[in-house]
């Protein structure tokens, strides 16, 4: 229940810029928040959600440096500068990528690691292993590995840690971002139970959807301060029009050619990068009688798995987490050694040849971008494919003709402005679209995309299907990981992993 005494949560004139960056990604950010409120920050990909949530809670600038101006407090303590373990003891905070939150060996370990730290008796630790691992379907991989979890199952390990502490404030960017529809909805009921009983809760994404009308009230932001506040209906209400405008919200009644235009898409500026696409009437790939076990598993990850993509076809990958998603992405893609006489490319099986041969005719985007960045700026990440498929030295400059089209794909993104900035200083629906230029800019016969619309704007995953469309259009075949189908309309199937089996739709959706 809200109360009327002083706000728990204080911001006045909140101002932040990043390291190294001469422009400010918060401007002027004065919010109360009071206690037991629920509070959802709702802004498009760029418009500093996630910088806002990590002023919160401390993290910037103390640990990536940077320039805060205003006040920040949590009562009388400003996080920036609290003693990490009084900081620990009232809020708790989670990410967008779960893989950074974790820090010790089994789900078991992970969950304790904070209470352990703080003191908490070992029976109520105990208790607390029970009932979190029970809420967040986490008994079966208990004493499981971390790493060995799937995205969405580290996710929800990730949530338990940061429950387990019992703190007053949860800050939680995106908490079901990576996580199938019953994860969501598990994901959902915890942390509604969690503000019920007594919590306040902040919470961050980059759509409005149903989980929205739950809350106390929502702060719209853009380019860095906050254009709307008020309750969620009332928004809703009295500016749907401008939350559509923003990606909020989606268009129902604009085209994809309409909404191209708004963000000065060019058909010709993405044209290039596929001219040399061949057309081939043999399948991309073919995988037959494919079953992988992870050394020390009890059950295979996939189970006699047949599969064919052929040249110009869309295929989407759907299925709960843990079902076995990214170990076959991962095994199709060569990142994984696959099983012999399961996986043919061009009549030869991939488990006679090297990784680099496995991956040399793939592009892959990870689920997380920030697991595959090479270079230090934008623009070097952007080409650093091209110039590694020139074999040019670094200090070579690029032709022409290549830099061009390298320029043409980072200003479709959005991303030009950003050419000297660090790939990790970007937003979570920018770094989605520099990783998926990096990868469309070469073309190549296969493309394999991993939660592609995880955590992303409506504008952003426009843009990213408009990429896929034009390398579909050149002959290319694509294969897209989703829990969200319905974002990826258009495509030629619809393919579902049921406890690593696989089962195909009888229609796309």
């Amino acid at each position: 229940m809200l109360t009327d005494s002083a706000p728990f949560l204080q911001l006045s004139g909140v101002s932040y810029t990043y390291e190294d960056s001469d422009r400010r990604t918060l401007e002027q950010i004065s919010l109360d928040v009071r206690a037991g409120e629920w509070l959802m920050i709702i802004g498009s990909s760029g418009s500093g959600k996630s910088t806002l949530c990590r002023v919160i809670n401390g993290q910037l600038p103390r640990i990536a440096g940077g320039q805060r101006e205003g006040t920040v407090r949590i009562g009388d303590m400003d996080p920036g500068s609290a003693e990490p373990g009084l900081l620990a003891s009232r809020m708790g905070s989670l990410g967008q990528d779960p893989d950074a939150e974790l820090v010790v060996g089994t789900v078991e370990d992970e969950i304790a690691f904070g209470p352990e730290n703080l003191r908490v008796a070992g029976e109520e630790i105990g208790r607390r292993l029970d009932r979190l691992t029970e809420a967040l379907t986490l008994e079966s991989v208990r004493h499981e590995y971390v790493h060995q979890l799937s995205g969405g199952q580290r996710q929800r390990t990730a949530l338990a840690a940061v429950l387990a502490l019992e703190p007053q404030l949860l800050i939680l960017d995106e908490p079901a971002a990576s996580l199938d529809p019953a994860g969501k909805k598990d994901v959902l009921r915890i942390i509604e139970h969690w503000h019920e009983s007594g919590g306040t809760l902040i919470t961050a994404s980059a759509r409005w959807d149903k989980t929205v009308l739950q809350c106390s009230r929502v702060v719209i932001l853009s380019e860095g301060r906050i254009l709307l506040e008020g309750p969620p209906d009332e928004l809703l209400r009295n500016h749907r029009e401008l939350l559509e405008q923003m990606y909020i919200l989606p268009h129902d009644t604009v085209s994809h050619n309409d909404k191209q235009a708004d963000a000065s898409i060019d058909n010709d500026t993405v044209k290039q990068p596929f001219a040399n696409m061949n057309h081939h009437r043999q399948p991309v790939v073919k995988v037959s009688d494919l079953t992988y076990m992870y050394p020390g598993a009890l059950r295979p990850a996939l189970d006699d798995v047949h599969l064919t993509l052929q040249p110009g076809e869309m295929v989407l990958l759907c299925g709960a987490n843990g079902s076995g998603k990214t170990t076959l992405t991962r095994l199709l893609s060569g990142l994984l050694q696959p099983p012999m006489r399961s996986i043919y490319r061009n009549h030869q099986d991939t488990a006679r040849q090297s990784i680099y041969d496995r991956a040399a005719d793939t592009a892959y985007l990870f689920q997380h971008p920030d697991h595959q960045w090479v270079a230090a700026t934008v623009w070097e990440e952007c080409v650093y494919g091209v110039r590694a498929s020139l074999n040019l030295h670094p200090r070579d400059p690029l032709p022409d003709r290549y830099r061009q089209e390298a320029e043409d794909m980072l200003r479709f993104a959005g991303l030009l402005e950003r050419r000297e900035d660090s790939p990790y200083s970007l937003s979570g629906g920018q770094k989605r679209l520099l990783a998926a230029v990096c990868q469309f800019l070469l073309p190549r016969p296969l493309y394999i995309l991993d939660e592609p619309g995880s955590a992303a704007d409506y504008l952003t995953i426009d843009r990213l299907l408009y990429l896929c469309r034009r390398a579909v259009d050149q002959g290319a075949a694509l294969l897209i990981v989703t829990h969200e189908p319905e974002l990826f309309a258009g495509a030629d199937r619809m393919l579902t992993l049921e406890q690593g089996r696989l089962i195909e739709a009888a229609s796309p959706v």
